[in-house]
């Protein structure tokens, strides 16, 4: 009897298509959040997984992705419930991995028989070609590998501060002797978003807390682990930060802003979502700090990083005025001109840049 894993929709919606599954004879799993989906699957041979692409958007499309480059899973079909039907949206989908879509509202005999039709035929067969790095960009990494450096090569990575305990996170302010050990403003900068991490500081609830010499520096890189895949953000307030914001990065010869400015460039995602060798299982939609260490880079001269860090700096002022769509069209042009002197910087032709854009990096 086949097995199907229903994950991410609310309630009411979950208990229909449940009862319209089981009453054709298959069995059915619900699950509600990431982690528990991530578990679903790893514990469970599953014969199709239907998904609700809703709030966490970014996260629910990187899972398929991950899913879909893991050679144990990657033979599971992916049927994604999308919230919205424009091309676009349903475009990106089936770019991270999905093998059918239906769009809300939906008709519930369309979604049963869309998932009969998948565990009837199956994943389709992959055409191999459309998976592999162009060859222009796969010279242009090549080339900026012999050429260049590793990042580990001019950067020590710390970790930072970690919870023992689950229950110690918060997503906002629980009482006064909760303190919040990251703000905002500390990654505002690229990482867009009002959330604030509080931790209760009690010395049995955190694994570690950096030593002051590891942390006390002028300025430094936070990277947060993101699906997308990282965030980068220049911080120089000096104080102990939350396990979602990991580790500490310093490097010589390359101003923070600069380097943040090459971390959050189409360059980076690119060649953490394609370039990378992923670990095995599902771990592939995080990134370790040896992913980080082997990005491979090309130092920019005194007069590049001096742009970087005015491009940077323009971001940052914008982010922190966000009002509106003017911000979001002057946002749009500098981190644009950010990209572009990193290709520049990287060498990376017209051409490649072109190759870049039809691939939505």
């Amino acid at each position: 009897m086949p097995e199907i894993l229903l994950a991410m929709f609310s309630p009411s919606i979950s208990s229909k298509i449940y009862f319209g599954l089981t009453n054709r004879g298959f069995n059915c799993t619900e699950v509600t959040d990431p982690q528990s989906m991530k578990n679903a699957v790893t514990s469970n041979k599953l014969d199709l997984i239907i998904i609700s692409i809703n709030q966490n958007e970014n996260i629910l499309k990187s899972f398929i992705t991950a899913l879909k480059n893991t050679e144990k899973f990657n033979k599971i079909p992916v049927l994604a419930v999308l919230s919205n039907s424009n091309i676009g949206e349903i475009d990106s989908v089936f770019n991270a991995g999905a093998d059918e879509c239906i769009s809300k509202p939906f008709k519930m005999a369309v979604l049963l028989s869309k998932a009969e039709e998948l565990l009837k035929n199956g994943v389709s067969p992959i055409n191999e070609h459309e998976r592999l790095i162009p060859e222009i960009l796969e010279k242009h990494i090549e080339r900026i590998k012999s050429e260049g450096r590793i990042l580990g090569d001019i950067s020590e990575i710390y970790t930072g501060a970690s919870v023992s305990d689950s229950k110690a996170k918060r997503l906002s302010s629980p009482g006064s002797d909760w303190t919040p050990i990251i703000i905002s403003e500390a990654i505002e900068p690229f990482y867009i978003g009002d959330e604030r991490e509080f931790i209760l500081m009690r010395k049995n609830l955190m694994r570690r807390i950096p030593q002051k010499k590891e942390y006390y520096v002028d300025e430094k890189i936070l990277l947060k682990r993101t699906v997308s895949p990282l965030a980068a953000a220049v911080d120089t307030t000096r104080t102990a930060f939350s396990s979602t914001l990991y580790c500490i990065q310093t490097a010589k010869g390359l101003s923070c802003s600069s380097l943040a400015c090459i971390l959050n460039s189409r360059y980076a995602n690119f060649y953490f979502q394609r370039c990378r060798n992923c670990p095995d299982d599902l771990r592939s939609i995080y990134l370790s700090k040896s992913d980080i260490q082997q990005l491979p880079i090309i130092l920019p001269n005194e007069k590049e990083q001096t742009i970087l860090d005015k491009l940077y700096n323009e971001v940052s002022e914008i982010n922190g005025k966000f009002t509106g769509k003017n911000k979001v069209l002057e946002r749009l042009k500098a981190t644009t001109a950010i990209n572009n002197l990193v290709f520049k910087i990287l060498g990376i032709d017209e051409t490649g840049i072109k190759v870049f854009n039809s691939l939505h990096f």
